[in-house]
């Protein structure tokens, strides 16, 4: 017997919108009768159940390639029948499998952008362009109607300090200096921007902005991809390894504990605009040293670098603008498709089998199957997906290859079908 359930409401990732459809295929290629209210009368080729509510008697079912098509069914007695479901199409009569099939369609998702700013005697000539960069890169996110929230982590002059004040519209325009150190400049406009009165000099950028994770870490959203920006003329102490174990909550850098909860790995971004070559022109003037780990963390998390000598340099371009630009670039197209995808519950009186599920990516006119990647084989140049936990799965996550191709389509959607054999990478 066929039958079908909408799971309309199954719950998925963050704010994607999901349609959930169960079909278990027939033994026999026989349409039965629909649903109506709960389960109604039965179609298929015998007759429906006695006092059930329901239309008319059940279409006929379509049968696997090879089969034939099933009959009708006969209306319940005292009522009225639903709509019949149809049968399997498979390669042949018993081929045939159902599953539970999630959909993801295109969605903006959140973006949070943790900015930490350098803003000493040196930086002071890159005040002008660090805010209109700020607000170009804020409108233009927003016009892509995704919703963004930006906290800023630099003076604002206190302490006779310059600062920086950020003006309308993604600022309030209030410039001066917090009530209280540290605390919510004048400037600041929650939840949208968040502007810390926090000034410190060259190579204190990273230990600022670990440091201070508790004073804004409210305002960072778990479904959202997290941006972190560094602009600073001098090289941090720390190393690459030590700073990700400590975004990720697994062991402390500094004197502050490591960050509770953790940023996940995958899902957010270094960038940096740093005296990438050392010792340069204008605020790189002094910088001695390479910033080794900025750029280790900007590979590692494949971010974006810009160089800090080009500021205000005539004819070179402006790393506060360009930066900005490419990543909100970047953050318009990276938001359209989630690549982890949660597993829903089976249906009542199923049970999940991690050796039956496939993912498929479709735009409308074209659609591609996905081959799991086997435990132990890498993934990252594939047009593959894994799972979360190999044991105890919970999450089907695309390969980053796969999540690029499914990113980089705006019409992109992925479905995530339970109960079919898996098909499986086969590495070269």
């Amino acid at each position: 017997m066929s039958w079908v359930i909408d799971l309309g409401a199954a719950r998925w990732l963050g704010a994607m919108a999901i349609g959930v459809v169960v079909l278990a295929c027939a033994a026999d290629p026989v349409g039965s009768g629909g649903v109506g209210g709960a389960f109604a009368g039965s179609g298929g080729a015998g007759a429906g159940a006695v006092g059930g509510t329901g239309g008319t008697g059940g279409q006929s079912g379509v049968g696997a390639v090879g089969g034939t098509s099933g009959i009708g069914g006969v209306g319940a007695i005292g009522g009225v029948g639903g709509v019949a479901a149809s049968g399997g199409v498979g390669g042949s009569a018993g081929d045939e499998c159902g599953g539970v099939t999630a959909r993801a369609e295109a969605q903006l998702l959140p973006t949070d952008v943790i900015w930490s700013i350098d803003t000493s005697g040196s930086m002071t000539a890159s005040f002008p362009a660090i805010q209109q960069a700020l607000n170009a890169f804020s409108q233009r996110i927003i016009a892509a109607n995704i919703d963004a929230r930006i906290i800023l982590l630099a003076g604002a002059g206190s302490g006779g300090n310059q600062g920086l004040c950020v003006p309308a519209p993604l600022g309030s325009g209030n410039c001066g200096t917090a009530p209280v150190p540290g605390g919510a400049a004048p400037d600041s406009r929650e939840p949208a921007f968040l502007h810390l009165d926090l000034p410190y000099g060259s190579s204190e950028g990273i230990p600022t902005l670990l440091n201070n994770h508790n004073a804004y870490k409210h305002l960072l959203r778990a479904n959202a991809r997290t941006q972190l920006v560094l602009t600073e003329d001098g090289a941090p102490t720390m190393t690459a390894a030590a700073v990700t174990a400590h975004v990720e909550g697994r062991m402390s850098a500094t004197g502050s504990p490591a960050w509770m909860p953790g940023l996940v790995a995958g899902n957010y971004q270094w960038n940096a605009i740093v005296c990438s070559m050392g010792l340069g022109a204008g605020a790189c003037l002094l910088a001695f040293l390479v910033p080794q780990t900025s750029l280790d963390l900007v590979t590692q998390t494949q971010g974006l670098l810009g160089n800090l000598a080009n500021a205000g340099m005539t004819g070179a371009n402006d790393p506060f603008a360009d930066l900005l630009d490419r990543l909100a670039e970047q953050v318009i197209v990276g938001a359209r498709v989630s690549c982890d995808y949660e597993i829903p519950e089976p249906p009542q009186g199923e049970t999940f089998d991690r050796a039956l599920v496939n993912v498929r990516l479709s735009n409308g006119t074209w659609s591609q199957v996905f081959p799991r990647a086997p435990e132990g084989v890498p993934c990252s140049d594939e047009q593959a997906w894994k799972y979360d936990n190999e044991t105890a799965p919970t999450r089907v996550v695309l390969c980053p290859s796969a999540c690029t191709l499914a990113q980089n389509d705006v019409n992109a959607q992925i479905d995530v079908t339970f109960g079919c054999e898996t098909e499986i990478l086969i590495p070269d």
